[in-house]
């Protein structure tokens, strides 16, 4: 009955030491840091503002490593010197689709803009062509464009500001919205931090019918009017399918790149 009870203790034991180090976590779901075993490099110029591009090196640098941790692979970020301290070298092993990879890295993030257009029920204002579409922008608004659906693109204006970006997501999931006539048919659920929330909620309650464009790397994948006050969460749609809805989520829940960047070189290394 001893012996029992002492071996009972010792797996209690061992049981709150793995607790300790794991936070119980499943052991079934502890993954093994991610080795360098040779891949893809990227080198990678950012092009900051002139006031912050030191921060915006480093914080670039940080996104894309963050990227690559939720990806489950190995990255390596190596900033160059003298001349070209604006860039970096990104080192990539692990991945199985590096095209895919490389995307996702390269990806600009999210933006909430407002539209420039009549406000619902009119239809939203759209231009057939660029050309069209700066020479009613003007100087204070931006032209991109609107790619949702599988119709003919067309541009938005919208305004130059976002109400909100990925840099105030707080998590971004998949969400699987297949019918038998539609399979593989994906949106992308987010919710935002507590700052961005308010911000939101406040923008919202006073647009009331006003369109919102949902910027993703530059193109606009949904433009929905706005209903009602919004404040925490919201709803990307547009025609992913199940991969699309897993990068898109993936960084939106790593935030965005802080300046635009430039792949001058890629290849492959060794270990």
């Amino acid at each position: 009955m001893k012996k029992k009870k002492a071996s009972l203790l010792a797996e209690a034991a061992l049981l709150l030491s793995l607790c300790a180090a794991t936070a119980c976590t499943p052991l079934g779901l502890l993954r093994s840091k991610p080795r360098d075993n040779g891949g893809i490099f990227l080198l990678i110029a950012v092009r900051p503002d002139p006031n912050n591009s030191a921060q915006a090196v480093e914080q670039t640098m940080k996104v894309m490593e963050g990227r690559c941790d939720r990806f489950g692979i190995y990255c390596k970020a190596e900033r160059q010197g003298g001349d070209a301290a604006n860039q970096f070298m990104l080192r990539v092993s692990g991945a199985n689709d590096t095209e895919r990879v490389k995307a996702v890295l390269l990806a600009e993030g999210m933006e909430l803009r407002p539209v420039v257009s009549p406000l619902y029920p009119a239809p939203i204002k759209s231009y057939r062509t660029q050309a069209e579409a700066e020479s009613a922008a003007g100087a204070s608004n931006d032209v991109l464009p609107f790619v949702a659906g599988d119709g003919p693109g067309v541009f938005l204006v919208v305004e130059r500001a976002p109400v909100v970006t990925g840099d105030d997501v707080r998590n971004a999931h998949p969400l699987d919205i297949s019918l038998p006539e539609h399979p593989d048919s994906y949106e992308i659920t987010f919710t935002l931090k507590p700052e961005g929330a308010v911000r939101f909620g406040k923008w919202t309650s006073g647009n009331i019918s006003r369109y919102l464009a949902i910027v993703l790397n530059g193109q606009v994948r949904t433009a929905p009017f706005i209903k009602s006050q919004i404040t925490d969460s919201g709803v990307i749609s547009g025609h992913f399918n199940k991969q699309q809805a897993e990068d898109t989520a993936l960084v939106l829940s790593s935030g965005n790149l802080p300046a635009p960047i430039e792949l001058i070189q890629e290849g492959t290394y060794k270990p």
